[in-house]
């Protein structure tokens, strides 16, 4: 968790924990049928997600999201679009790995996810309702549930050992998984697979931007 003081360079699926101040801005921008829900985040200090950011957010906002757990007056886990002010950030930090959530995912889940989660190679990181579940305790994760993973390599080789632990896995993962670059920008692992078949440009993802990108334009962000 960065919470040093240093000014932030923010991610998409990052985690952020909000200040008062932060709280207030966005519990005050929020639909009046969530504020409740709000408040017992901000109360139990449950952090928010850094999602793609809108085009008018200035550089002084931030959006962030929520999900709220399903309830007895909520069938559905429930995605809430947020914005706060960057200064209304008190810490910040990636979400946890896959292995360290595997305690809190129901036993079918935990099961299909463990190999994966301890095989050898770069460790896949959790984004999303799986990250949410591993960090708030709330129950948003059942068997046939949507389930996000970010890959993060640092290198080249990293790069090459994670898509093989991936591609290991391919036929029991059931997954949206991101392949994020050091420079911000994140490819989905079943597009980064189509470049095999001979396509150069690629649709990426920053924290504001969707674009096509020539292949050895996202590479330049990682070393050997």
């Amino acid at each position: 968790m960065d919470n040093s003081g240093k000014p932030r360079v923010f991610e998409r699926h990052d985690i952020v924990w909000l200040n008062p101040r932060g709280w207030q801005v966005a519990i005050a921008q929020a639909a009046p049928e969530v504020v409740p829900q709000l408040w017992q985040w901000r109360e139990r200090d449950w952090p928010l997600i850094v999602r793609t950011q809108d085009a008018d957010i200035g550089h002084e906002g931030l959006a962030v999201g929520a999900v709220l757990a399903p309830s007895a007056a909520q069938a559905a886990p429930l995605r809430v679009a947020l914005r706060t002010l960057r200064e209304g950030v008190r810490a910040s930090g990636r979400a946890p790995a896959l292995g360290d959530v595997l305690p809190s995912l129901p036993d079918s889940v935990a099961e299909r996810l463990h190999s994966l989660a301890h095989a050898p190679g770069p460790a896949l990181e959790t984004a999303g309702m799986l990250a949410l579940q591993g960090l708030t305790g709330q129950t948003y994760i059942d068997a046939d549930s949507p389930l996000q993973l970010v890959l993060r390599p640092q290198t080249k080789a990293e790069l090459q050992l994670g898509l093989a632990k991936l591609a290991a896995h391919a036929a029991t993962l059931a997954a949206e998984i991101e392949i994020m670059f050091p420079s911000g920008h994140a490819v989905a692992w079943e597009e980064w697979r189509a470049a095999n078949s001979g396509r150069t440009h690629l649709m990426t993802k920053d924290l504001s931007t969707i674009r096509l990108m020539h292949v050895q334009a996202i590479l330049t962000s990682l070393p050997p």
